[in-house]
């Protein structure tokens, strides 16, 4: 009897020892299923050593006035004469621009620089659309501002007469754009006209304009 426990309890250990020991495992074989994918190659845009180009769009497929209101929606940047003669030649651009002034729901910084944007054609026509916006009482004084100096810029002396009677608008800031576009000239009509404003203005910020512009050579007309 005593061997046979002996027997039995001896068993009992040898199997308590077989379960703790670990078993050895094989090593974990990479599953292409489970591991991270490398990114695709791509076929490189640019010969080496060049900067690959972004993709530019061609806006000749647009409308003309979806256009100009595109280039006149960047930031910081002003398109000039060149820039402008790249989207259309001047018969169809000057209508194009006077169109798009007086588009209806666009945003008014965008038709400002569609109508400021007309100094660079300076023909008779622009010179009757110009003296209509700056005449008319309709006009917003955010855009009679900066119509006046294109007026001025486009047409030089033959715009002295309406930039004279501007300076004694009843916005400021029209006068003193005004005062700029005249000062801009530097001839002596326009010259004349400053000194005559500058004898009955009574604002401080637009006699400061004044004196600054008379301040500055006079030039021949």
């Amino acid at each position: 009897m005593r061997n046979t426990n002996l027997a039995l309890f001896a068993l009992g250990m040898a199997t308590l020892a077989s379960c703790s020991e670990p078993k050895a495992t094989a090593p974990a074989t990479p599953n292409a299923a489970t591991q991270p994918s490398e990114p695709p190659l791509t076929k490189p845009t640019s010969a080496p050593g060049q900067v690959a180009q972004p993709a530019v769009t061609q806006p000749a497929s647009l409308p003309l006035q979806q256009r100009l209101a595109k280039v006149f929606s960047g930031y910081e940047y002003v398109p000039h004469r060149e820039d402008l003669l790249t989207i259309a030649p001047e018969g169809e651009l000057v209508p194009g621009l006077w169109t798009l002034y007086h588009a209806p729901g666009e945003r008014l910084a965008v038709r400002t620089q569609a109508l400021v944007s007309l100094r660079f054609f300076p023909n008779e026509q622009v010179l009757g659309w110009f003296e209509t916006v700056l005449r008319d009482p309709a006009t917003v004084d955010a855009v009679r501002r900066p119509a006046a100096k294109a007026y001025g810029f486009a047409f030089g002396e033959r715009a002295v007469g309406l930039l004279s009677e501007l300076l004694a608008h009843a916005d400021l800031h029209t006068r003193d754009s005004a005062a700029r576009a005249l000062g801009a000239m530097a001839t002596p009509a326009a010259r004349q006209a400053l000194v005559n404003r500058d004898k009955v203005e009574t604002e401080l910020s637009v006699k400061t304009t004044l004196a600054a512009e008379l301040a500055k050579p006079a030039r021949n007309p």
